[in-house]
This record gives C-alpha cells, sequence and structure tokens, in this order.
C-alpha cells in the first residue's frame, strides 16, 4: 500500500530537516553562523506552497511568513544556549556535538512533530497601569469572551497562574528579574494560538498587542479614556517592572503553565503610560462612571465576537487609531489615522474603479456615512480632500512638518476615524 501524499511529505521534509541540521554551526558567540540561518530559511521553501498548501497557510498564520525556519531557529538556539558552547572547543560546533542532537535523524523526528503540532494555545495577560485600576476592575466583573477578558488579580486568578520562584525573589537589574509580581491594578488576559518562542514576537503576542491597542482606540473614540503625552516617563526612573512586561502561560487541557516574561515593546508602553480617563467621564457620578465602563465593554464584546469581515474591520482601525494618538511624530500620525479611516471607507473592488480616485470615493463615502444633510456633507467632503492632500505631501513629497492648519486637519481626521468607528458599532449592534 502506497503512502498518501501527507506522509510522503512529512518524510521527505524531515528528511531534508535533517540534513540541514548536519550543515548548521554554532559560533562562539551562542549564535548560529550566518550560512546556517540561511540554510533555516531554505526549509520554508519545501514546506508547501505558500499559496496553495492549507498547512503552510495555517503554520504562517499561527508563527510567521517563515515558519519552519523560525521554529527550527527558536528551537537549535534554545539548545545551545542552556548547553553551555562557549565551553567547548574550536572556533565553531556541529550540532550533533550536543546531546540533544547526538542522533540528527531522531531530533529531526522530533522537531517535525513539535511544529506539527502548532498551533498551542496561549494566554497572554498584560498588566495595566494603576490610574486605570478602577476602569480595570469595574470590567473584570462583567462576562467576556473567551479571546480576552479584563482580570483582577485576585488569589484565585495567581493560582491558577503560577510563575517561577526566580520572578519573584529579588535580584539585580543584569539578571532581568527585578522582584516581578502581579500589581493589585488587574490587566487584559488574552488566549491566542499560534507559537511562542523567545528570539521574537510571533503571531501570538502581534494578535494580543494589536487588540490591546484596538481596545484602547476604541475607548477615545467613545471618550471614555484620553492620552496624555505628559504622563511619558519612559526614560524615567524609578520605573515598575510590572508595566514593562507580560506573562505568557501556556493551555494544554485547560491548565496554564507558565512560559516565560515577554518585554513590553517602547512604543506599546508609551500608549499605556499616557492613558488616562477623560475628565468629562471622571467628573461623573461614580454611579454613572461605572454605568458607562460597563456599557463600553458591552461595546467591546459585540465588537470582538463579530465575524472575521466586518468585527476585524473595527479591530484594525481602532488600531491604527491608536498608533495615531499615541505617535510621537505628527506626520506619521497623520499617515496611521489616514489609514485607519480607510479601513472603514473601503471595499474589496475599489481599486479596480477605473472612473474616480481612491480619495474622490473615500471623501464621497465619508461624507455619505456622517453628513446629517447636504451643506454637512459638502463640508466633509471638503475636508476629506484636503486631508488627501495632506497625506500624499508627505508619503511622496517626504513632507516633515505640520502647519497649524494641518495639525488642526489631523485632530479632525482622527475625530472622524471616532465617528466611523462608532457608526459601524451601532450596525454590528443593531445587527446582533
Amino acid at each position: 500500500m502506497h503512502k498518501d501524499k501527507d506522509a510522503q511529505r512529512r518524510e521527505a521534509l524531515v528528511k531534508r530537516i535533517a540534513q540541514t541540521l548536519a550543515e548548521v554551526r554554532v559560533e562562539p558567540n551562542l549564535y548560529l553562523s550566518y550560512t546556517s540561518v540561511e540554510l533555516l530559511l531554505g526549509l520554508d521553501a519545501s514546506f508547501g506552497d505558500k499559496h496553495s498548501s492549507p498547512q503552510r497557510k495555517l503554520a504562517e498564520r499561527s508563527i510567521s511568513v517563515t515558519p519552519l525556519a523560525d521554529f527550527m531557529l527558536e528551537a537549535i538556539s534554545g539548545v545551545i544556549w542552556k548547553g553551555g558552547a562557549s565551553e567547548r572547543e574550536g572556533p565553531e560546533w556541529r550540532l550533533d556535538q550536543f546531546p540533544e542532537f547526538s542522533d540528527l535523524s531522531a531530533a529531526a523526528e522530533r522537531l517535525a512533530d513539535d511544529f506539527f503540532r502548532i498551533p498551542y494555545r496561549y494566554q497572554i495577560t498584560i498588566p495595566l497601569s494603576e490610574d486605570l485600576a478602577f476602569f480595570v476592575q469595574t470590567l473584570a466583573t462583567a462576562e467576556w469572551p473567551k479571546s480576552f477578558q479584563f482580570v483582577a488579580f485576585t488569589d484565585a486568578f495567581k493560582a491558577a497562574h503560577p510563575l517561577p520562584d526566580y520572578a519573584t525573589e529579588f535580584t539585580t537589574i543584569l539578571s532581568g528579574a527585578l522582584n516581578w509580581s502581579w500589581p493589585s491594578s488587574g490587566g487584559i488576559a488574552f488566549t491566542v494560538a499560534g507559537y511562542v518562542g523567545k528570539i521574537k514576537n510571533y503571531a501570538p503576542q502581534i494578535e494580543a498587542f494589536e487588540r490591546l491597542q484596538a481596545i484602547f482606540g476604541l475607548a477615545w473614540a467613545y471618550q471614555l479614556l484620553g492620552f496624555n503625552s505628559r504622563k511619558n516617563s519612559i526614560s524615567q526612573f524609578p520605573f515598575k517592572l510590572h508595566e514593562e512586561r507580560y506573562s505568557i502561560h501556556k493551555n494544554e487541557d485547560d491548565a496554564l503553565s507558565f512560559v516565560g516574561f515577554g518585554n513590553v515593546s517602547p512604543e506599546i508602553l508609551r500608549m499605556l503610560r499616557q492613558l488616562t480617563f477623560y475628565d468629562e467621564a471622571r467628573s461623573a457620578h461614580l454611579d454613572q462612571f461605572q454605568k458607562r465602563i460597563l456599557h463600553f465593554g458591552e461595546i467591546l464584546r459585540e465588537t470582538f465576537v463579530q465575524s472575521a469581515e466586518i468585527g476585524n474591520r473595527v479591530i484594525r482601525a481602532a488600531k491604527w487609531l491608536c498608533d495615531s494618538l499615541c505617535a510621537e511624530n505628527e506626520t506619521l500620525a497623520f499617515v496611521q489615522a489616514t489609514i485607519a479611516m480607510e479601513i472603514m471607507l473601503s471595499e474589496r473592488n475599489d481599486k479596480g474603479n477605473k472612473e474616480l480616485s481612491l480619495g474622490a470615493i473615500y471623501k464621497n463615502r465619508c461624507a455619505y456615512a456622517l453628513g446629517k444633510n447636504h451643506k454637512e456633507r459638502d463640508e466633509l467632503m471638503s475636508q476629506v480632500a484636503e486631508i488627501y492632500d495632506i497625506r500624499s505631501n508627505i508619503v511622496h513629497s517626504g513632507f516633515q512638518v505640520l502647519s497649524n492648519r494641518e495639525l488642526y486637519l489631523l485632530a479632525a481626521l482622527q475625530i472622524l476615524v471616532a465617528r466611523l468607528l462608532q457608526k459601524e458599532v451601532q450596525m454590528i449592534r443593531l445587527a446582533t
């Protein structure tokens, strides 16, 4: 009986992995040689067609556009970093000098088995500032979908999310532990699927942080939270370690095991430290304030559980709006807000329209989506046309500095995106 095609492909891939492992070399600095990295990248060419293979598409969604190469690099690096390569003699070392790779064929089988078990399930928990404690703890009382939830770091939560002993012991700054503990404020826990490594962020971390940005982009659109650039103290000491790290737990049969800590990027850290309540929201009576927060929670739940085409449009646009609101560079903020607007106004066949430019299409759609009368529509069309002229100057002419008028239009553009988001969310809620 002939083996099926999948088994034949797997056998061929295992053989190719074993051949590649035999040629990989480790340099004295504990990193793979440049030639070895190129060999690993070549493995992806033998792992299914990027356009037609479902297995390849799943791996790319779970890891990156070079899934097998990244997985192999992580697996090999994990071994050599703990294997004491610096104690070995010679300028370079073969992988079979390490016990885990002494039998390259068996190692290739083991790595292939691990790779084909992907996607794994993870919970990525991102602590939030003490300033947002009331916001987080109010939302933690509500019900949430499996994909994400606001959580208070109660004793029950801590028991279900174990941390290693070293995380809570005081050590020096160079060791990277620095007395980490769950803060009292709470945070957001995202359930994601894919693969998490140690060298860089892969699909699960990217998805979690994009959704985090989308949540706060929507919070700004609904005038609940704002971004105060004066609160950005990213380079100032003392700092709180829990604001700079997030925890990663692997979920196997609904039991969580600690994988590691991730470092929050400077851009995300700046966003988190700028978050503040609008004065109008904070000045409301406590009961009313709590109702506003819980109402926003309903909006999040209904938006995030929608179909990919509708819900993801809102999530992507809100993420780009958040980028724009937190950007240090005003021209970059303008481009990011324009992208957010385009996401909300675009349709699949727009590029095939040979009669109108994209700018003309978007200004008409924006005017008819938001304008309440002819005068307001005309004003919106004029404003969006001017916005597109500025965007073209930035993108095509390297425009660097915004005038006062252009800064005003940047603020107007961000408000337009907020209104478009509110309109789309209203339609989603009416459909549910």
